[in-house]
């Protein structure tokens, strides 16, 4: 058993010393310039017309969306697993940039958000509506958020497409603009990553729903199934803004003094949101 340990401890050592901020840098160079190419033909008002025309008409489109999609999904994992491997040195961060990069997570998980909605899909759209609902559950401010950045319901997908293209990725460069300028990333050394993205999304195209065939159940983003199925059982309120801010509020916590506290609630938060999200699984 005692042997055990400095082998598990070896293990997790070598894990955490894996390059994950620049897999996760490398990872949204590739989405920024797919989401470039698939912007430049996308249309809000025939969103789900134009993502099925970039699919099959345009010369490599499928190929572009779908390095887009997973080479977003990836850099959300990388950026995940950067996070958990600077765990024990958060204490050595500036407290007002320890902030400033945890407010940039809740950003990205918008950004994947609102490109899901912008598939105009039934996942798209089920997402969107909820999206909407869960907004307008706010108090006092619900609206006015819902017709500054969602407005879905009389404004369509314009205002989550100028949201998605701009304001959101202005925002997060501005929260991690100090972080990123430390990183210098040689591209060449991970021609491995992005041979990889690329044989993969070759392959393996970015899903969208057939058009319009109606489901007895549609499940929405596999980072949203947890509040999909809390809100279930939960008033809207809680299952959509205090539920996922409630993460955000103990990670706040985890470099001071209440570090321990912190440390358990998410760990607690981590089991019940993946419990609900394997309830969300149709």
């Amino acid at each position: 058993m005692a042997s055990e340990k400095p082998r598990l401890g070896n293990a997790v050592g070598r894990l955490r010393a894996l390059p994950w901020g620049a897999m996760a840098l490398i990872s949204l160079y590739v989405s920024v310039a797919s989401g470039i190419a698939v912007a430049l033909q996308y249309q809000p008002d025939e969103a789900y017309h134009s993502v099925v025309m970039l699919d099959q008409l345009v010369p490599f489109g499928a190929f572009a969306r779908s390095l887009h999609f997973y080479a977003s999904q990836a850099f959300f994992l990388f950026l995940i697993a950067h996070f958990l491997a600077a765990m024990p040195r958060l204490a050595e961060i500036d407290r007002m940039e320890y902030f400033r990069l945890l407010a940039a997570i809740p950003v990205v998980v918008l950004l994947l958000f609102t490109g899901y909605v912008l598939r105009a899909d039934q996942t798209g759209a089920s997402a969107g509506r909820i999206a909407e609902a869960i907004v307008l559950t706010i108090p006092f401010f619900g609206k006015i958020i819902d017709s500054l950045f969602v407005a879905i319901s009389t404004h369509g997908l314009h205002r989550i497409f100028l949201h998605h293209l701009v304001t959101l990725c202005v925002i997060f460069l501005l929260l991690v603009w100090r972080h990123l300028h430390r990183y210098r990333v040689a591209i060449g050394d991970y021609l491995w990553l992005l041979a990889g993205l690329a044989l993969f999304c070759a392959f393996i195209p970015a899903p969208v729903d057939a058009d319009r065939l109606g489901a007895a159940v549609i499940t929405g983003p596999w980072f949203f199934l947890g509040v999909q199925e809390a809100l279930r059982y939960l008033p809207t309120l809680l299952a959509g803004i205090a539920l996922p801010a409630s993460l955000l509020l103990a990670l706040a916590f985890l470099p001071g003094k209440y570090r321990r506290p912190a440390g358990l609630f998410t760990f607690f938060w981590l089991i019940v949101y993946a419990a609900l999200s394997l309830a969300g699984i149709r």
